[in-house]
């Protein structure tokens, strides 16, 4: 259960955000990401299924599936190609954060 908690953007000064995991089980857990700079992205209330040190979250309703590596106290997020719908112009998903 190390996955669950707050974890904030540290990958470029002029971004903010973060991923917050919670509801954590043996099987996935819930998380909601967000990232500001110009522009917002987001994607709350998202399941992600568990596989070692990596998560892929369930695909939505626009095909977006999202991917979490986890690296001891780093988790790097990498969004599938349907998810611009969440970030959109000038702002994507694909970040690092830490605890």
């Amino acid at each position: 259960m190390a996955w669950e908690g707050q974890w904030n953007i540290n990958d470029h000064p002029d971004v903010g955000g973060y991923l917050h995991i919670y509801d954590e089980t043996d099987d996935g857990f819930y998380f909601d990401i967000h990232v500001a700079y110009t522009h917002v992205g987001e994607i709350e209330g998202a399941y992600a299924i568990k596989n070692g040190n990596v998560a892929k979250s369930v695909e939505d309703e626009y095909g977006c599936v999202m991917t979490l590596t986890r690296n001891g106290n780093f988790i790097i997020s990498e969004e599938g190609p349907e998810c611009y719908v969440w970030s959109g112009m000038a702002i994507d998903l694909n970040r690092e954060f830490t605890r």
